[in-house]
């Protein structure tokens, strides 16, 4: 256990050390199981390199828990009603080998671990995002959890690692407010940027990066502000990573703006004529929505 290591650095084999130790006494003893277990296994292949697949297996989904390595070998149980106080104290006592298999049986075996009364508050935020990328999606969507200590963490961390890749960092728009990545500023159009006529002649209007907004403080004022949930906030948020293309008005538009196609059912009527260099302003009758004549001719095409 590397957690003793500063405390026998400075101690030879022939001094007497007496150690006190304030935990549960049972969860200890299945970490002196699990560390003798392991010392005995690799004595019996001494002087060749160990695999470490040959120890920790990858668990099997059981009715009554998972085996791993620490089974197949004579060690001892690891199953859903001790697996996260095992996985607090190999965390704390720096078992690095335990804390992973633990992980890894707590991503087999996520849903019978989260219907125990298990207190997983003390799991700090280091493992719950160990835990976050060992977990898929689609099992952690259908995880029902009776507290939500565990889930809400979970989605946390995993918007924390989504947000983390400069290609899936949203920007807001100075003009439209509307949230976007760079990737897809290209072919999102925005309604209320200036329009510029592209290279193939095409008239477009491109979001604007607000150089001032931070998406780490909206992240926490809607959180703050609106007690949206975790799970809510994540999803909400990967829809804006993803774009579709509308069949009815052939724009490209957030996933998370499903539903909200700007299309309008009529043509837009004259408002205003003008013999103006700009020409006569027109407007749908739907929305009262103005248009200038560059636009009724992109319209028109």
């Amino acid at each position: 256990m590397k957690y003793f290591e500063r405390c026998l650095s400075k101690i030879s084999d022939s001094d007497e050390i007496d150690i006190s130790i304030h935990c549960d006494a049972t969860v200890f003893e299945w970490l002196l199981e699990y560390v003798l277990a392991k010392e005995e296994y690799e004595k019996q292949h001494k002087g060749r390199v160990v695999a470490k697949i040959e120890w920790s297996k990858p668990f099997e989904k059981a009715e009554n828990g998972g085996k791993a390595g620490i089974q197949f070998h004579n060690g001892p149980r690891l199953h859903y009603k001790n697996a996260t106080t095992i996985l607090i104290s190999a965390d704390f006592l720096k078992i690095d080998a335990l804390v992973k298999e633990c992980l890894s049986f707590f991503a087999e075996n996520i849903e019978e671990v989260g219907k125990v009364l298990v207190d997983t508050g003390c799991l700090n935020s280091n493992i719950i995002r160990q835990m976050a990328r060992e977990i898929p999606l689609d099992r952690l969507s259908a995880l029902q959890e009776r507290k939500d200590k565990l889930v809400s963490r979970l989605y946390m961390k995993k918007l924390e690692i989504l947000l983390e890749k400069e290609r899936t960092y949203l920007h807001k728009c100075a003009f439209c407010n509307h949230l976007f990545i760079l990737e897809h500023r290209a072919v999102l159009h925005c309604s209320k940027a200036k329009s510029v006529i592209d290279h193939n002649g095409e008239l477009r209007s491109l979001h604007v990066i607000d150089r001032t907004w931070e998406l780490k403080k909206f992240v926490t004022f809607i959180r703050e502000t609106y007690r949206i949930s975790w799970r809510e906030i994540y999803w909400k948020i990967w829809g804006y990573l993803h774009v579709l293309k509308c069949g009815r008005c052939n724009e490209y538009y957030n996933l998370a703006e499903l539903g909200n196609c700007f299309k309008h059912p009529e043509k837009p009527k004259v408002k205003l004529i003008s013999n103006t260099p700009l020409g006569s302003s027109y407007s749908f009758r739907c929305c009262d929505k103005e248009v200038s004549v560059a636009e009724m001719l992109d319209l028109s095409n």
